[in-house]
């Protein structure tokens, strides 16, 4: 612990406030995309199509979102739905194929070529046997999988057990699945029962065994640091037992308390209402620290920011495809997002009768999104690599025919603060600059894409 305090002052986070790198520590917002989805405007599928994508020859990065959870978790500001029947999962999945088949006709292909495929949620293994088998099946009708480098599914722990635990892990290994996401969290019980998960750390455990004996070539796992009752022991305890677990990688999780999704979590009425249960700011971050720390002293290494794995194999390949290889990007589902070449859209959000509605009448789900300008593109370009690796000077300057100059005056503050390196090839962070990744990243935004306004709202109702 004194160790891990050492590093943390080291850090100093006090003297990154005082220079307007994080002016509001308690409200961290993460860069996930660039501009944020809650700043999108209205837009429509043709205008999504304008240009054909380069993917449709290349190879495109595959998401397919099922929003189906038994409760929704505290924590969770994505668009899930609860209390589903059999027949409603149905239709879902069969307006899903229609999307998919949709698409296929936009883009003028017989079959999507993906590059990499990520299904996620809500709870993918919300799904019955039969109705995970029928999905599979409509994955392998409509994508062309023979080049795809890896195939990632986010399974919950609890629905990988038991009799029909066990059907299900056969039919992701049967249907070309490499790699699981599992939401586990945290290993203290206490801790999951209050932010409303369905699962017990010793499920979770029983979980990545069954996923490895089932043949499931690497297991990842997402653990969360800052939750409600959460204490430095709890949060140490939790790191060792994941070091012992048998998971081949994890994503450490800063709690995300200011809505960055389609639906605000419950976990900002519980921050407004008791935000003593909450660990303060330096908890929080001294806890990132800690995961860090042992996490690399454990043999896992953060290949890609806040993913720490045994060797870079056990990375998501979807997310480096998508932030920064910059790979075109199809998604089906509700609220599942797509991007073709300088275009973003995405689709109806948490209103399913709509998005039914939509796909009934023949017509693709598209529901916000822009057309980044020739600044947007440039930012973005330079942003996501920087946050997850580095930025590539060659490809940047091949992506955007410019070289990184316009970003020189806050390159050079970034590099005053020891949080940006630079050489000739890359621009990148430094061991500083990783640690406070998204506040570095965010002194790339254009002003009008700074979230302030929803900063000054939350911090106002605190």
């Amino acid at each position: 612990m004194a160790r891990a305090r050492a590093i943390y002052e080291d850090y100093d986070v006090g003297n990154l406030q005082l220079d307007n790198v994080q002016p509001n520590a308690e409200l961290y917002f993460p860069v996930i995309t660039y501009p944020p989805i809650t700043m999108l405007p209205s837009m429509t599928e043709d205008a999504l199509f304008r240009n054909k994508p380069r993917g449709s020859q290349d190879g495109m990065a595959v998401y397919a979102h099922i929003p189906f959870c038994k409760t929704r978790c505290t924590f969770c500001h994505w668009v899930v739905k609860t209390g589903s029947t059999d027949d409603e999962v149905d239709h879902y999945l069969s307006l899903l194929e229609r999307e998919m088949i949709l698409q296929k006709a936009r883009l003028g292909v017989d079959l999507i070529p993906a590059r990499s495929v990520l299904i996620g949620g809500g709870t993918p293994s919300f799904l019955s046997p039969p109705q995970l088998e029928r999905f599979l099946q409509s994955i392998h009708r409509h994508y062309n999988l023979s080049q795809c480098a890896q195939f990632s599914f986010e399974p919950e722990p609890s629905t990988m057990l038991g009799e029909e635990g066990g059907a299900r892990i056969r039919l992701l290994k049967e249907y070309g699945v490499t790699r699981t996401s599992m939401g586990v969290q945290s290993f203290d019980d206490q801790v999951l029962r209050f932010v409303g998960r369905n699962h017990s750390a010793t499920q979770a455990l029983e979980a990545i065994a069954r996923l490895r004996e089932g043949g499931i070539e690497s297991i990842s796992i997402d653990l969360i640091y800052g939750l409600p009752d959460q204490s430095m022991e709890a949060w140490i305890h939790t790191m060792q037992t994941a070091l012992e677990s048998g998971a081949d990688a994890w994503q450490l999780y800063r709690l995300r308390i200011l809505p960055h999704g389609d639906k605000p979590g419950k976990i900002v009425q519980q921050f407004q209402k008791a935000p003593s249960r909450f660990p303060g700011v330096d908890d929080t971050l001294l806890m990132k620290v800690i995961g860090i720390m042992m996490s690399e002293e454990g043999g896992f290494h953060e290949h890609y920011t806040r993913i720490f794995a045994r060797s870079p194999q056990h990375i998501s390949y979807y997310l480096h495809d998508v932030n920064v290889g910059l790979s075109d990007v199809v998604g089906v589902g509700v609220s599942a997002w797509s991007n073709f070449g300088d275009t973003f859209a995405l689709n109806i959000g948490d209103n399913l009768p709509a998005y039914f509605e939509r796909l009934q009448r023949d017509r693709l789900p598209v529901d916000r999104g822009m057309r980044r300008d020739a600044d947007d593109e440039r930012r973005r370009s330079f942003i996501l690599p920087l946050k997850n690796v580095a930025v590539d000077k060659a490809a940047y300057l091949a992506r955007t025919g410019e070289t990184v100059e316009p970003f020189r005056e806050e390159v050079e503050k970034m590099k005053a603060l020891g949080l940006i390196e630079e050489d000739e090839h890359q621009v990148r962070l430094t061991t500083r600059g990783r640690f406070f990744a998204d506040e570095v990243c965010m002194q790339f935004f254009s002003p009008r894409h700074i979230p302030k306004r929803q900063l000054t709202q939350i911090a106002a109702s605190g």
